[in-house]
């Protein structure tokens, strides 16, 4: 399994986070795991980054879709060294 780095794991973490909760559970049942109404939209934006890197989510990396969020988790974005090379 790949690792994501810190600053991927954070702009993925932030991206996922402007999500509406129901997309979120969507895309963690749809795998499988259980979402319960007590657990927080933080708890399930770790599922998913955790997922994500477990290659069980797939997830859109590229500048359009990192451009179509908010200015800072676009920042986030551009701070993932991957992104230079």
């Amino acid at each position: 399994m790949s690792k994501l780095t810190p600053e991927a794991r954070s702009y993925c973490f932030a991206a996922i986070m402007e999500l509406p909760r129901e997309q979120m559970v969507e895309m963690l049942e749809s795998i499988g795991c259980a979402c319960y109404d007590s657990e927080t939209e933080e708890t399930f934006a770790e599922s998913i980054v955790d997922s994500i890197e477990a290659k069980d989510i797939d997830f859109e990396w590229g500048i359009w879709d990192a451009k179509s969020k908010s200015h800072s988790t676009y920042m986030l974005w551009l701070d993932i060294e991957e992104v230079w090379q």
